[in-house]
């Protein structure tokens, strides 16, 4: 006679997993580093392997000997943060600084709050903010990922990265598009009035606008979880980082406006509820 084994649902497995989904991401922003080797040579190259090294170095140590828990570097958790680091940050970086980032990124932006899954902002955007106030890092130079050499070009392969993650559900459209579509139309609103000359496309383009509303809004921890939830976001983190951009902070305003709304997610996930499964909507 079978045993009969009994356990909680679900049961059945949508082949969906962490693994298959940073790595998905991980394949989304080799397009974006292509083009960012492409614009920036060699220095682009050294940024990258200065926080791949470090973001990578700082999660083993601090794994095994500050939280005593078994190395998490094979999640790729860590590669993501090191690669969005390297499109946020000045080609010219210097190596203390990555390093000293890529601690605040993984110390204080993930293991602070618990680990992975349970942090309340982006870790990359702590790496960044570590590294930019560090003595030696230039605060006002782009980041090598935010298309000041090549807009177009940089727009094109963030675009292909995006398409592939639409492609694979690793992501939603909501959070993305809500972000640019807001940032054109309150950049078009602004100029139509004339209160400020600063054309809609080129805050798209520039600024990382497309590279925080790709590859660092749509964080699965920070980020909220509803649909309705996911186009509120979207939408704010763009109002907050047109305001910042057209009143004087143009370098780092999608950092400020993501950083924002990462702290205001639960709040968002309050009032965007989803409809519980198998329950009606009252009847007016």
């Amino acid at each position: 006679m079978s045993e009969l084994k009994m356990s909680l649902s679900p049961h059945m497995h949508g082949g969906d997993c962490i693994k298959r989904n940073t790595y998905g991401v991980i394949f989304a922003l080799v397009p974006a580093l292509l083009m960012a080797v492409f614009s920036y040579g060699l220095n682009a190259i050294y940024l990258g392997c200065y926080s791949l090294l470090s973001c990578m170095l700082a999660e083993w140590a601090i794994t095994r000997y500050l939280m005593r828990r078994p190395c998490t570097l094979a999640d790729g958790t860590a590669v993501i943060t090191a690669l969005v680091m390297t499109l946020c940050l000045p080609a010219r970086t210097p190596f203390w600084a990555v390093a000293l980032g890529a601690v605040g990124a993984i110390g204080l932006g993930k293991f602070a709050f618990g680990g992975l899954g349970r942090n309340s902002v982006n870790p990359a955007i702590v790496g960044v903010c570590v590294a930019l106030l560090c003595p030696g890092s230039s605060v006002l130079t782009p980041g090598v990922g935010y298309g000041a050499k090549s807009p177009y070009l940089f727009a094109l392969a963030i675009m292909l990265g995006l398409a592939f993650m639409l492609w694979k559900r690793i992501i939603t459209w909501h959070i993305p598009i809500s972000i640019i579509l807001t940032t054109i139309v309150l950049a078009g609103i602004l100029a139509i009035t004339g209160t400020d000359s600063v054309q809609p496309l080129s805050l798209v383009l520039g600024g990382g606008t497309l590279l925080g509303a790709v590859f660092m809004a749509t964080d699965y921890t920070t980020s909220p979880m509803s649909h309705p939830g996911k186009i509120v976001y979207g939408i704010a983190i763009a109002a907050i980082a047109v305001y910042l951009r057209t009143h004087g902070e143009s370098r780092n305003a999608m950092l400020i406006a993501i950083f924002v709304m990462n702290m205001l997610t639960p709040l968002v996930d309050r009032y965007c509820k989803p409809r519980r499964y198998g329950k009606a909507k009252h009847k007016q």
